[in-house]
């Protein structure tokens, strides 16, 4: 037992590591994950340690063996501390598996005021699922009263009735970048003269293929309003960019 807990901090150490660490030091990541396999050794189905290394892994874009780790940790469960679980249900948004996600966001959705750490996770959620009507939810939660910021933007998709175009718009998103995705963020722009909502999308690929991907998913979300009869919003935006170009999670 005592060995158990020993590893356990020692994988939370490393995860710790990683979480500070920007993607594009590679001889930090390198040095980091053979540790991590060393210690694994001793203890090959710690789920901490296995979350380490799902992070490790999407930090290099190997996004096959994400998703592998990402269910392997899935099937094995337990307990685990707060912080890891965090990790680990922010990975699984980053690889965009959000049925999942939904399913250890649900129950702490029931009381958006006791959201605590996991806050930043479901205002990502919200978003990359466009569930506006949860956005304004989290908006009233202490934690993530920050995106009240976002109530501008909000009720133009509403007065609009754009609710639907903008949860397909992220359906869009995730069903042509799935296979290569191993991160998302957003970022809330006020400069422009109107609240503006950025999505950028990491994937595994060159700059070729992050303009590639780009300019067929831009083509699909301009079909899908073509189709509506609708008129596309200026207030959104997509970024695809290497995901060696994502800055650490934790600054």
């Amino acid at each position: 037992m005592t060995e158990l807990v020993s590893a356990g901090y020692n994988f939370i150490g490393i995860l710790d590591r990683l979480q500070h660490l920007n993607y594009w030091e590679k001889t930090d990541l390198m040095s980091i994950e053979n540790q991590l396999y060393a210690e694994l050794n001793q203890s090959p189905d710690n789920i901490i340690g296995l979350t380490a290394l799902l992070r490790s892994q999407m930090m290099q874009g190997n996004v096959a063996k994400s998703k592998a780790l990402a269910h392997k940790i899935w099937s094995i469960g337990g307990e685990i501390p707060q912080i890891v679980e965090y990790a680990y249900l922010d990975s699984l948004l980053d690889l965009g598996l959000l049925d999942m996600a939904m399913v250890l966001l649900k129950p702490r959705l029931l009381d958006v005021s006791t959201l605590g750490i996991f806050a930043p996770a479901a205002v990502k959620f919200a978003i990359m699922t466009g569930n506006l009507a949860l956005i304004e939810r989290l908006s009233a939660a202490p934690e993530t009263s920050y995106i009240g910021s976002l109530s501008e933007f909000i009720g133009v998709y509403k007065k609009l009735k754009y609710g639907e175009h903008f949860k397909n718009i992220q359906k869009i998103i995730l069903e042509n970048c799935k296979n290569k995705m191993s991160g998302f963020e957003y970022h809330i722009y006020f400069d422009r003269g109107i609240t503006d909502l950025e999505a950028v999308v990491y994937i595994s690929g060159n700059e070729a293929d992050c303009r590639n991907m780009l300019a067929e998913t831009e083509k699909k979300i301009n079909g899908y309003f073509l189709s509506a009869g609708a008129r596309r919003l200026n207030n959104y935006c997509l970024r695809i960019r290497n995901i060696a170009e994502h800055t650490a999670k934790i600054k």
